[in-house]
């Protein structure tokens, strides 16, 4: 998962994707234009290397991008600044955020440019109420009457029982209790019946954790 400081550093993931377009070389062999996504970085590879040194891109000023006539039609519907202010303002947007700085590369040997945008990590945190939903949920299962905890045992692994095959499988139990036993997990919420009588199934509506039923 992604965390995002915010516009800046949107328009600046913006602004190396149209770079990427604008620079890369369509006529060579072989060169492909990715962009790979993982979940602590962007890395947008294009093919073709730069041609301006290393240093020039960083300070900024100046562009040659390798399809012009593509830059001037993506500057014209919002895409692209200014010639040359399109790294330092990605650099400016990292440096903004905190954000350790997106490493440029010349790779020579693969023909190609590469741009690493590193993007903190964020773990996701669950939800309190989800949280406390499970807690209520767990409670209800281990509240449940021995003959309720059988039936919702059985069909758990037997999602096409009958009312009859409950009767003749779980000792003690009448066909009033199991009709009674079914209606009142129905009303929990614990279980579904879908589908016809004759042809339908039980769906279990909660996780059920080892050791439950």
């Amino acid at each position: 998962m992604f965390s995002t400081a915010g516009i800046l550093q949107h328009e600046a993931v913006r602004e190396a994707f149209t770079n990427s377009i604008i620079h890369s070389d369509v006529f060579l062999s072989g060169g492909v234009l990715r962009i790979d996504k993982y979940d602590d970085r962007l890395c947008f590879r294009n093919p073709g290397i730069l041609k301006l040194p290393m240093e020039q891109v960083y300070a900024g000023g100046s562009s040659k991008a390798r399809n012009p006539k593509m830059q001037n039609m993506l500057r014209m519907i919002g895409y692209g600044e200014n010639l040359g202010s399109g790294f330092p303002k990605i650099l400016a947007a990292w440096k903004e955020a905190g954000w350790q700085e997106p490493l440029l590369e010349n790779c020579l040997e693969l023909d190609e440019v590469r741009l690493t945008l590193f993007i903190p990590f964020v773990e996701t945190i669950q939800d309190p109420i989800q949280e406390t939903t499970q807690e209520t949920i767990q409670k209800t299962i281990q509240n449940l009457t021995e003959q309720q905890q059988s039936i919702l045992l059985y069909v758990k692994n037997n999602p096409n029982a009958t009312r009859k095959g409950l009767c003749e499988n779980i000792p003690g139990v009448t066909m009033g209790g199991v009709i009674y036993n079914l209606s009142r997990l129905q009303e929990l919420g614990i279980i579904k019946r879908e589908g016809g009588r004759k042809l339908g199934y039980w769906k279990i509506l909660v996780d059920l954790k080892n050791g439950d039923v």
